[in-house]
C-alpha cells in the first residue's frame, strides 16, 4: 500500500520532515503576516492532480478494499 500512495503522488516520492519544517518557518515569519486562515496542502501534487487520496478506486486491490471493510466491521462501523 505505500508504494501504491508514493506512485499516485506527481513528485513519486513521500514528504519530507525538513518540507513541513520549512513551512512552519514561513509561516512564524515576518514576511508570511498577511497569510491568514489558509489551509496548506503539502502532498507532492496528488490532491491537484487527482481530487485527493482513495479519490480512486482503483488505488487499492480488491483485498485491500475486503481487509478495510473487515476492520470497519470489528470497529463497529
Amino acid at each position: 500500500m505505500a508504494q501504491t500512495a508514493v506512485e499516485r503522488v506527481p513528485l513519486k516520492r513521500a514528504g519530507r520532515h525538513e518540507e513541513l519544517a520549512n513551512l512552519a518557518t514561513y509561516l512564524v515569519a515576518d514576511g508570511s503576516g498577511y497569510v491568514n486562515g489558509e489551509c496548506v496542502v503539502m502532498d507532492g501534487g496528488e490532491w491537484l492532480k487527482s481530487g485527493g487520496q482513495f479519490s480512486g478506486p482503483d488505488a487499492l486491490t480488491p483485498a485491500q478494499w475486503d481487509e478495510f471493510a473487515e476492520r470497519g466491521k470489528r470497529a463497529g462501523r
